[in-house]
Order: C-alpha cells, then structure tokens, then sequence
C-alpha cells in the first residue's frame, strides 16, 4: 500500500510545504553552525532536513525520500507486532500491526517530506526498546523502562531523536518520572538500577540534542532544545480571530466548509503587520518567538470561556475520525464513509482498552509498568494539542500505540465472549 501511494503521488514528495527541503539545502549551503540569511535558522526541528540533507548529499532526491518513507513505515508496521508480543498481547498482535499497516494517515503521509513517518518509526522504536523481552508482569515490573544500562542508554538515545523531530515529545518524559515516583511513593521502593537507568538514559538523551542546543546558542543566543516554531503554533490556535469562528459558529459547520483555515490568512496578514510595528521587522527569532507567545497568551486570558470551547474543538479535531473539506472531496463518498466506519471502530476498541488496562490498576492495585511509556505518549500529544493547533494529522504519530491499546480491547472482548460461551453452555470458568 505505501509503494502504491508513494508511486500514485510521487508529486507530493517534492511538495516543500513546511520547508524540510529548503532546510535540507541549508544546512549543505552554510554548514550546520553557520546561520542561514533568507529565513528562519531554528523554526524547524532539525532532524528531517539534516536526514534530507544527506540524501541530497549521496545523489537522492525525492525517489530516495519515497523509497526511505517505504521502508520507514513498514518497519514502523514490524516494530509494532514485536512491541504487542512484548506487552504480553500473542497473537493479537497481528491485528496491531494490521491496523498499522491499513491507516490512511500514515499511508497519505508517506508520500510527504514531512515528520509524521520519521516520528512514528522513532515512536514505537522508543516502546520497543523500553519493553524486557519477556511477557510477564513479574518480569517485567522490575524493569519496565531499562533493566540494564545499554537498554537505558538506548531508551535515552530514541528519545533524543525523537526530540530533534518533534519537540512536543519532551513532556513524556515529565510524565513517566511523575507516574515513578508515585509508584516509589506508594510502595516506599525505588530500585538503585531504575536511579542508575534513568541518569543513563538522561546522559544520552543529553548527548543527540547537545549540537542542536550549542548550534542555536551559537546562533541565536539561546541553548533552545525545541525551536522557534512553539510561540506561532500556539498563536494559531489561540488568538482573537480564531476564537470568533469558534464562538460564532456550531461545530457541525466545520464538516462542510469547504475552505476551513482561509479565514487565517487575512489574519495571519495583520498579524505579521502587527508585529513588525511593534517589534521591528528585523527582531530576531527568539523575539519574535516570545511576542507571539505573548500575544496567544493575552488572548486566551481575554476570552477564557472561549479558550475552553477552543480546547474541546481541538480534542475533535485530533481524534476526529472523518477528513475535512477540502481534502475529502478528493475522495470517492463511499471511501469517505469507510474511513470514517473504520476509524469509529478503531476508536471504540482503543477506548475499550483504555477501559480494560485502568481496570486492572484498579483491581489489582498495580499497573503494567510496560504501558506507562505508551500511556504516557498518548496523554502526552493529547494534552498538547489542546492547546497547541490540532488536527487529524497531529494524531499520526500516535497510530501504532492506538493500535497496541485497540488489540487489548480486541482480545478483551474476545475472551469475554468465549467466557460467557463456556458459561451458557453449562461449565465452570472455575474448571481448566
């Protein structure tokens, strides 16, 4: 399916519409270290263009970026059936890593220059090294995230490149050291290796991002490890002239306009006005970076009931199930309305396995340490884009571990219908 998509729409794959080509070709223009003179140095995450920057490098272009895409996304499809067997899932695995392989996101999106198929890849990458070998809980709840220092140093390697394509990553990691030291709090135990694992895996993770810290410091005067890119994200979402559309219009609107940002460009117009006659058209990028941080700040603190109503279209959005105008009129009406059946029965079998994972914690005191990094990853994105812009193509990234949580609720529902089976037919649930 991915050669198929990247073959029908081999044009996309030039399509520079975030601008990952023409950082590409900067970095081999100045060199890394030095600052680029048309645009932006750090407004992009530096990961993609730098691996761009080597397939221009070697001879590629975009055949070499659809042949990687490729291989990227079925590897993705691979490390998902491996982390389902690791989190104790046999054969419903193959129905994880089917849902992989069929989502229409990550197909579409392999024929793009853009993150969505490097993060998943580096992802579900992540849970797989974070995960023992084995599949018990007794094993595994002794060492979830690292039971040795070279998978530590791993698990820290990942998660670094995982920072150097998407910034919104680093919150995770906030979250798993919360949900640890609760778990230390309440069994009054923290494992010396887990301490030596987690500075292990700190150091590395210091390690990949360090250049692209010194780089911008160099530059920019700042060490910044995310980029200038946060403070016109959050602005996006949270400004005067989106909060009118939310607020003037019902949310069914949304799925028959057929022009559904436009109004953001004559804002984005203003905007930019604005800003060069408050800050000088010249400001540099952390500059311009905090105005408009500032700037989605006092809107939101000027219409906090809005803001709200912003942030629950925002959760719609990236959970959405359907595709908005105008790309849905690319697609044939019968196509449209499978997609939508298919996505609505993903999502009911990942929420029944959200269902069936709390349960157990709430049963049997105890969580599965293997789902905290997955978990966490799915509270993570979720949280973020309520605030931040969202969409459907916000959730890509997300796909193989919605996958994992859908195969639990799958087998969930599998086995209860064979218990309820066995019971009807006049046997004991007690009896093998």
């Amino acid at each position: 399916m991915r050669i198929a998509a990247v073959v029908v729409w081999s044009g996309h794959l030039a399509d520079d519409r975030d601008d990952y080509w023409t950082v590409a070709r900067s970095y081999l223009e100045h060199g890394f270290w030095t600052p680029f003179t048309r645009f932006p140095n750090s407004f992009r995450p530096p990961l993609l263009p730098l691996l761009l920057a080597a397939l221009i490098k070697l001879g590629g272009g975009s055949v070499a970026l659809g042949v990687l895409q490729i291989a990227l996304g079925t590897a993705t499809v691979a490390l998902t059936l491996v982390a389902g067997r690791r989190l104790g899932l046999g054969r419903w695995s193959f129905a994880a890593a089917l849902l992989v392989a069929c989502d229409p996101l990550l197909i579409v999106y392999t024929t793009f220059p853009m993150t969505e198929t490097l993060f998943t890849f580096l992802v579900i990458a992540l849970v797989v090294a974070s995960l023992p070998r084995e599949t018990s809980l007794s094993v595994a709840s002794g060492a979830s995230l690292s039971s040795s220092v070279g998978r530590a140093a791993v698990i820290g390697l990942l998660f670094g490149a995982c920072a150097l394509c998407r910034p919104t990553i680093w919150p995770t990691a906030l979250l798993v050291a919360v949900w640890f030291a609760w778990e230390a709090l309440r069994t009054r135990r923290l494992p010396a290796s887990l301490l030596v694992s987690g500075v292990v895996a700190c150091v590395t993770c210091a390690v990949v991002v360090a250049p692209w810290a010194l780089r911008n410091w160099k530059i920019l005067g700042s060490p910044v490890v995310t980029t200038t890119h946060g403070g016109y994200t959050l602005l996006l979402g949270n400004n005067p002239e989106f909060f009118r559309h939310v607020w003037e219009r019902p949310l069914p609107e949304l799925w028959s306009d057929r022009d559904p940002d436009a109004f953001q460009q004559a804002w984005f117009t203003r905007l930019i006005a604005e800003r060069d006659k408050e800050i000088g058209p010249s400001a540099d990028e952390l500059t311009q970076n905090r105005w408009m941080y500032q700037q989605a700040w006092k809107a939101i603190a000027a219409e906090p009931n809005v803001f709200v109503r912003a942030c629950v279209l925002r959760f719609v959005l990236f959970w959405n199930v359907m595709p908005l105008l105008p790309s849905r009129s690319t697609l044939p009406q019968p196509v449209v309305w499978a997609l939508c059946v298919g996505y609505v029965a993903e999502l009911v079998l990942f929420v029944a396995g959200l269902v069936g994972l709390f349960r157990q914690f709430r049963l049997v005191r105890i969580g599965d340490p293997r789902w905290v990094l997955p978990l966490c990853l799915i509270l993570n994105f979720t949280l973020a884009h309520l605030v931040y812009w969202s969409n459907m193509r916000m959730r890509a990234p997300l796909v193989p571990l919605i996958g994992l949580v859908a195969a639990v609720g799958l087998s969930t529902w599998f086995n209860r219908r064979k218990v309820n089976k066995f019971v009807d037919g006049g046997g004991s649930v007690d009896r093998p």
